[in-house]
């Protein structure tokens, strides 16, 4: 297993955000913890005013 994210399961992980799924339920998808799954949300998202693509952040 690797530490890293693919692109496949970045894909996947966008998939769930717009489906509205919890990050636990993302990571036990891709065999990953939740905290991985959150701390990629946060580093990567999407910022409006910049428009710097990513992941759409969650509140």
């Amino acid at each position: 297993m690797s530490k890293f994210l693919t692109y496949e399961d970045r894909l996947e992980i966008a998939g769930g955000l717009k489906e509205h799924q919890s990050f636990g339920t993302i990571g036990r998808s891709l065999g990953k913890d939740r905290t991985t799954i959150a701390k990629e949300i946060w580093r990567y998202s999407h910022d409006k005013k910049s428009g710097r693509p990513g992941y759409q952040k969650t509140h």
